[in-house]
């Protein structure tokens, strides 16, 4: 029976006929800057020996290149990166991953040890001579590939068409943990590779493969293959309550251990070869396996099947929630529904949190108090839960510090929904696909506590992260004018008067601007700094109070221009269509 990933694999394939007919493939060894390439654009590779099942070739790898705001990079800029220099032949695998992974799956494959690959190098020259008889390899291999791109001429940035055709691409041709389609070959040299993600993926690629894709994207490949205009995905957004994120503690109960079959107590930290002996205790990564060669995360999934079904919970193991000692999960747990509240835990990953989890020793952090043993470095690779539903709509809103943003968003990059996370740094994180909201609180360590116990007394944190959204008089109005209280009843507080100006648009009409003069008047008070300063956060379509006025009259926040003078400076909002 066909499903629906089959004839979207179909649909790509046959989008990439006709691009190929455009733009026949090239060996990329005979390629140079001198032909018509594109500025920017996404590449597609092919390589002699992989078809799909059909026999027609099958893709091997995709990328693109300068997704960074303001990034100068150009298509055959990457390409010739990843393909290194014919004359003299060479090439430099620290600046392209793809030469990496290639190399070192040659390596393996011919039984070769070339310690320094891979690794920063001490002595740039000295590494580079020793590595250069297998730089010429992998130029070789790499150049025998064939190349088809599309002309993608958008600018960098986190919403960059490219960036949206490149990973649903990948992830939907990604045969991580999914039925596979269009196998490699048995001889495909990426069954060498010493990364997990390349070899069950069948893929070149590191980044993406674990992800689910979005039909959507399709659509935006037939537009930019036939040149006509595209548009990034517009989401309407959920009227669904938020989810909340939590991220995990150190301090833990002190019962709720897995047990081995001699009865010892298994320990599961990052790193157990660094874990110094304990009478009576076994440590093992969560990722390792037991002495039957069953997974020690499959054991975890296997129990909860086991208590689902029978309630049965011997080893006296605790919801993710109620694991940590802070009584702030405890009350977020009492007062949000499972479904709607999930721990980021730095040992399992994502769950739910009425989810059993045994006790453990890892975090993300790298303090001095943290053991060697129990820390997690971003580099690990990992085979988290992530039982968020990616294609929920709902916002979410992650409580946590600074060491627990970057996995926040890796865990939720493919989420539809909005993603808001407060932070208590001096500069906002730059981590693209995020309203980021301030939150300022004279607790400097463990200030997501606070926010936390706010969270679940019903509170929510105003535009300025000062302190708690509740109807309250309004401030001293701004002019000697009799604007009135503003009104701070109901879903949109003082922002509700707004909310009605916009639903009073008549319907005809697409768009509206109001000049910051108007929406004050509007609201009775002075617009908070920050709505000048941090533009695209106050402004951001989600996350906050105020979004939410605009929002659910219909409107998105679409441009802006800022003034010294309240007067020139407006905000544009148009119709969600």
């Amino acid at each position: 029976m066909t499903n629906v990933r089959d004839q979207d694999i179909q649909t790509f394939y046959d989008l990439l006929g006709i691009l190929t007919d455009k733009h026949p493939p090239r060996l990329l060894k005979d390629a140079s800057g001198k032909d018509p390439w594109p500025s920017r654009g996404v590449y597609f590779l092919f390589e002699d020996g992989e078809t799909r099942s059909n026999g027609s070739p099958r893709v091997v790898r995709i990328g693109t290149h300068g997704l960074v705001e303001r990034s100068s990079s150009t298509l055959w800029g990457r390409l010739a990166q990843h393909r290194g220099t014919i004359s003299p032949k060479g090439g430099n695998h620290r600046g392209s991953i793809f030469r990496d992974l290639v190399g070192a799956a040659l390596a393996a494959r011919s039984g070769l040890s070339i310690a320094t690959w891979g690794k920063k190098p001490g002595s740039d020259a000295e590494f580079r001579r020793a590595e250069h008889t297998h730089e010429m390899a992998v130029s070789d291999y790499i150049g025998a590939m064939r190349v088809v791109w599309v002309n993608i001429p958008d600018e960098p940035g986190p919403s960059s068409l490219r960036g949206i055709v490149e990973r649903n691409a990948i992830a939907l041709l990604s045969n991580w943990e999914r039925a596979p389609e269009d196998s490699p070959s048995s001889q495909w040299l990426g069954k060498f590779s010493d990364r997990e993600r390349v070899r069950k993926s069948g893929l070149w690629n590191n980044n993406h493969v674990t992800e689910t894709y979005d039909g959507q994207f399709l659509k935006i490949f037939e537009s930019v293959i036939e040149g006509k205009p595209a548009q990034p995905f517009v989401r309407k957004p959920s009227p669904a309550p938020p989810i909340y994120v939590m991220q995990c503690a150190k301090s833990k109960k002190t019962d709720g251990w897995f047990r081995d079959q001699n009865n010892r107590k298994v320990s599961f930290v990052a790193r157990p070869e660094l874990a110094p002996p304990e009478d009576g205790v076994r440590f093992v990564h969560p990722d390792s396996v037991d002495e039957h060669s069953v997974a020690w995360r499959k054991r975890v999934f296997d129990y909860n099947l086991t208590f689902a079904e029978t309630g049965q919970n011997p080893l006296g193991l605790y919801p993710a929630a109620r694991l940590y000692q802070n009584e702030c999960y405890g009350a977020l747990a009492a007062s949000v529904p499972s479904g709607r509240l999930y721990i980021l835990s730095a040992g399992w990953g994502l769950v739910r949190s009425d989810y059993l989890l045994p006790n453990y020793d890892v975090s993300f952090s790298a303090a001095p108090g943290v053991p060697p043993h129990a820390r997690r470095r971003p580099s690990d690779e990992w085979r988290d839960f992530n039982m968020l539903d990616p294609m929920t709509t709902a916002p979410v809103i992650f409580i946590g510090g600074q060491t627990y943003f970057r996995p926040f968003a890796n865990l939720t990059r493919n989420y539809q929904g909005m993603r808001t996370a407060y932070y208590n740094v001096a500069q906002m994180p730059m981590l693209s696909g995020i309203e980021w909201r301030r939150f300022d609180t004279s607790a400097r360590t463990n200030w997501h506590y606070r926010l936390a116990r706010m969270l679940a007394s019903g509170g929510t944190p105003d535009e300025e992260g000062l302190g708690l959204e509740v109807p309250a008089p309004a401030r001293v109005p701004i002019s000697d004018q009799s604007l009135g209280r503003a009104k701070r009843t109901g879903k949109h507080g003082k922002y509700s008067e707004l909310f009605n100006r916009l639903t009073s648009v008549p319907n005809g009409e697409l768009s509206i601007t109001l000049t910051f003069a108007e929406i004050e008047e509007l609201i009775g008070t002075q617009l908070p700094a920050s709505a000048r300063t941090h533009v695209a956060v106050w402004w951001a379509n989600g996350g906050h109070v105020q979004a939410s006025a605009w929002i659910d009259a219909g409107f998105r926040k679409k441009a802006h221009q800022i003034s010294s003078a309240n007067e020139k400076s407006w905000i544009r909002f148009e119709r969600i269509k």
